[in-house]
């Protein structure tokens, strides 16, 4: 069978499997969200953005239509901006936001299947590896630990950007890739971008370490690393100041325990 129709089945399978764990939702998709603690916060955040973007209201984009008048507001949390543009898309087509953030969940779910796939194929050859690996991953009891906290399953953008990594290193394209994957995370939650950011330090770590009798590696490597900063200073620069200017304004303290329990 060609590999291809084994991945697509193997995609297929994990997805049904999915559908199956959340058959509750599947069957209520228009009125049911996978629960009900921080889900409709989750909703009500996302729609803040995507009223934004289709209303191109990029003026006082952080503020909400809650907590007046105090400004920024949006960014006491994640700002779910990847996942609010995919819900840009599904809301031209329902103005139902249950209907709505149930089908971004589940095209978020396919991406993490499609991630892992990815990640795995990057690091093994045989398609059954691959295959149980990648469902050990997505069905992983990180998975069902933090479904409840919405941002920190979507693990796609680390998944795609680590395999890219092991693919092809940290030429200068390949780092202008790697780095809008981490974007993209970072967009979707922070915590996940931070671990991103802190496995790519290990891997140029290593890829220094173990290339340092060659000056070619070096050179190569490191100017990845720059050119990798740089586009994601960029990219991410304009929020990053902002988180902390509501951080500062709003006197917000936060536990850096937290990262490491996490």
């Amino acid at each position: 069978m060609n590999k291809k129709i084994h991945y697509l089945c193997y995609f297929f399978i994990m997805f049904l499997l999915t559908l199956f764990i959340f058959r509750s939702i599947v069957f209520n998709i228009t009125k049911n969200l996978p629960d009900w603690n921080d889900y409709p916060y989750i909703t009500w955040t996302i729609f803040q953005s995507v009223d934004h973007v289709k209303n191109l209201q990029f003026d006082g984009f952080f503020d909400v239509n809650a907590f007046y008048p105090f400004k920024g507001t949006l960014l006491f949390s994640d700002l779910l901006l990847t996942q609010s543009l995919i819900v840009v898309l599904i809301s031209y087509f329902t103005a139902n936001p249950v209907l709505s953030f149930n089908i971004l969940f589940f095209t978020l779910l396919a991406l993490n299947i499609i991630g892992s796939l990815y990640f795995w194929k990057s690091i093994f050859s045989d398609h059954k590896i691959i295959f149980f690996a990648s469902l050990l991953t997505v069905f992983s009891p990180y998975f069902f630990l933090n479904s409840n906290h919405f941002q920190m399953i979507t693990i796609w953008p680390y998944l795609f950007g680590i395999g890219f990594l092991l693919r092809k290193g940290l030429t200068i394209k390949s780092a202008v890739i790697v780095a809008l994957l981490t974007t993209i995370e970072f967009l979707s939650s922070v915590y996940l971008s931070i671990f991103m950011l802190f496995t790519i330090s290990i891997w140029i770590i290593l890829a220094l370490y173990y290339g340092r009798l060659q000056k070619n590696i070096v050179i190569a490597t490191l100017k990845g690393v720059g050119v990798f900063c740089l586009v994601f200073i960029i990219l991410t620069g304009p929020f990053i100041l902002k988180y902390m200017q509501v951080k500062e304004s709003y006197g917000i303290s936060r536990d850096y325990g937290e990262y490491v329990v996490y």
